[in-house]
């Protein structure tokens, strides 16, 4: 696998983790998309 560092508000941040919808065959591009991501990430966060 290859390793992916973005920059993000000047700060380097490596990519442990990218989304594609198989339905709708596309990357998080909308605000809607991006909130059903932000409730996974949370909701993996709070078993941790």
């Amino acid at each position: 696998m290859k390793r992916q560092v973005v920059e993000v508000n000047g700060i380097l941040c490596e990519v442990v983790a990218t989304y594609f919808d198989e339905v709708t065959k596309k990357k998080i591009t909308s605000e809607e998309d991006k909130k059903i991501v932000s409730d996974i990430f949370r909701e993996v966060l709070n078993t941790i």
